[in-house]
């Protein structure tokens, strides 16, 4: 009777510890999101939108203006290194960039998600492979080697091969400050002298004079991938948002002249101490401040356009179990095996009593001892 219970609590205590295999997920954590095939929320990213604002495209002028908002917007989030795209398609986390050092410049990685249309917040995505990339190319300096002081100030520059001019107006030009620049004359979307391929811009950066370095200018060109592993035109980025992406650090939003004599150049000037400085950094740390800011724009972009409903990975909301099933199996195994000794056990415990005298076993030494008496 003791083995029996001994048996009995064993198998209570085997069938405690499988409540040590499995887990129920309750949706609190987006490491562990589970999808199904269905229609699903991604971002519309035809353009810059104003999603409480107004309704479709805005105008070139909200255009500017929102590209280089976005682009602020992305200072202090989380990012992380990667050393190839597999390790941004591997990463659990909902970083909101990646980068990586090429050549002696890094380039900027943003990966679009996809969520469930019930899900306002977007707690729970579904991490595509689609990826987008930022990067400046090439960066070259130019020495300033004089200005006329006048309103607007005309500096001119060389590099020892190249020489030009640039006019800049006062009031984006500060002690220690930097001063980015978009030189185009037309929008940034249709800008075919500063263009340097479809998705590509040549961008200026000018280092206003300082302790103890002296004043230079900064010549990059800011290219913006096309959109990997697409499979639906909903999925891409157009090469006229790529453009503005590109050009927004230095944009306002604001233009000279009217009709065909419109000039879209454009200029942000960033006191010393900002994020965006330019002081105590080569060029290719100035083409690095051009790719940061560029994707940051792309990825606010994806993050606060409103969501369009196409077919893809939807993303279960609610509980699921999940089982851990080397412990399972190995745990439902011995149950079994201590179930089968307690089975044993009592057939045998059953066949021991049942070889007794209707007395038992203690009825039956006592009439022993009864006639030893006698």
């Amino acid at each position: 009777m003791e083995a029996q219970l001994k048996g009995f609590q064993a198998a209570q205590i085997v069938v405690g510890l499988t409540q040590l295999t499995y887990t129920v997920n309750d949706g609190t954590s987006y490491n562990d999101t589970y999808t199904t095939h269905g229609n699903v929320n991604v971002s519309d990213l035809s353009c810059y939108h104003m999603q409480y604002l107004q309704k479709g495209c805005p105008s070139e002028v909200t255009t500017q203006t929102v590209a280089h908002s976005y682009g602020e917007m992305n200072v202090g989030y989380e990012w992380r290194i990667y050393n190839d795209i597999a390790d941004v398609l591997d990463s659990k986390h909902n970083y909101r960039y990646y980068w990586r050092q090429i050549r002696n410049q890094r380039q900027f990685a943003y990966r679009f998600n996809e969520y469930n249309p019930e899900d306002k917040e977007q707690v729970y995505p579904f991490f595509t492979n689609r990826i987008i990339t930022a990067e400046s190319v090439h960066c070259f300096t130019y020495n300033e080697t004089g200005s006329d002081g006048k309103e607007p100030n005309t500096f001119s520059y060389t590099n020892g091969t190249h020489n030009g001019t640039v006019a800049i107006p006062n009031v984006y030009l500060g002690q220690q400050g930097t001063t980015y620049m978009y030189l185009g004359y037309h929008p940034p979307a249709s800008a075919p002298l500063y263009s340097c391929g479809p998705r590509c811009l040549w961008m200026w950066a000018y280092k206003n004079p300082g302790t103890p370095e002296p004043s230079a200018f900064y010549q990059c060109a800011v290219n913006v991938s096309t959109v990997s592993n697409t499979s639906a035109p909903q999925h891409s980025i157009p090469d006229h948002v790529a453009k503005n992406a590109a050009a927004s650090v230095a944009l306002h939003g604001t233009w000279t002249g009217t009709g065909k004599d419109q000039d879209y150049r454009s200029f942000q000037f960033y006191a010393s101490g900002s994020a965006w400085e330019i002081h105590h950094k080569d060029a290719d740390l100035v083409g690095e401040n051009f790719a940061k800011f560029t994707l940051g724009s792309l990825a606010t972009m994806a993050s606060l356009n409103p969501p369009i409903q196409i077919p893809g990975h939807l993303p279960h909301l609610g509980h699921q179990l999940q089982i851990y099933e080397p412990y399972f199996w190995a745990l439902v195994s011995c149950i079994v095996v201590v179930h089968f000794a307690v089975l044993v056990a009592t057939i045998l415990w059953v066949k021991d009593a049942a070889s007794y005298p209707a007395g038992g076993a203690d009825g039956y030494e006592m009439h022993s001892e009864a006639g030893h008496d006698n």
